[in-house]
């Protein structure tokens, strides 16, 4: 391929459309050439994980979406913690030399869109409380669904009744994104658990008061009564559906 051809098909992969296209292609290479440390000898990353647990170790790279069932195997399996880390560190090489290439070869082009995406898409899940590229902010993973969960950077500029606050999440388009939710009760809980994490810190009241020290989750007791929680104690209490609650979405 010819050098102008080589910068064409890289500008062509760096735009926004076919960014995670493009890393994908990076971690496939990745997983079949970086060598692991496992008992004294060294095999390709995906070698080192067992064929039943590859699937999901293969969107656990791509996505940093995965179940507690394979973070409890990745903890207990040192083969699998080096696979991982062996990902994150010859990705990011990968990302550096490209970036480098490109700014050698394209004087003043921002690299911003690319150089900043967020570690999950290119082989590792960002720490709770990192800022993403959208501005929105990794909460941690969703104990209802299993995947990454990602938090808005403040409340809703109000506190809300059951159903004021879900109508309020369906039409709440930011960050690029027009999926935010309401959080289930579990999920407002790692909110609170994670409240004073990076960017997160700060962010929510913790003041105790009523009704902006109550955070109002989706999660429902009966028609009349659905579950809030305090954020300064991590008290949580059922209480009528028409009373008012802070909102933090999430997504």
């Amino acid at each position: 391929m010819s050098a102008p051809a080589q910068k064409e098909k890289l500008s062509f992969a760096l735009s926004e459309e076919y960014q995670a296209e493009f890393c994908r292609a990076v971690i496939e290479k990745i997983l079949a050439t970086a060598a692991v440390n496992a008992s004294g000898s060294s095999k390709p990353a995906l070698e080192t994980i067992p064929a039943a647990r590859r699937a999901e170790f293969l969107r656990f790279v791509e996505t940093g979406e995965t179940s507690q069932e394979f973070l409890d195997f990745v903890a207990s399996n040192e083969a699998a913690r080096a696979a991982i880390d062996a990902v994150f560190k010859e990705t990011a090489a990968a990302m550096e030399r490209l970036g480098t290439l490109l700014k050698s070869s394209q004087p003043g082009k921002s690299l911003a869109g690319f150089t900043k995406l967020p570690p999950h898409r290119i082989g590792y899940p960002p720490a709770i409380g990192d800022e993403m590229p959208d501005g929105t902010i990794y909460a941690g993973v969703s104990p209802d669904t299993g995947k990454a969960m990602y938090a808005t950077p403040k409340d809703a500029p109000a506190t809300f009744t059951f159903n004021e606050a879900a109508k309020y999440a369906k039409k709440l388009k930011a960050h690029g994104h027009k999926d935010f939710r309401v959080p289930t009760l579990d999920e407002l809980n790692v909110l609170y658990q994670n409240r004073n994490e990076g960017k997160l810190k700060g962010t929510f009241n913790e003041t105790g008061s009523y009704p902006a020290g109550w955070y109002r989750s989706s999660s429902q007791t009966n028609y009349g009564f659905a579950w809030d929680q305090r954020f300064s104690d991590g008290c949580q209490h059922a209480c009528s559906k028409d009373y008012g609650s802070s909102l933090r979405c999430v997504r």
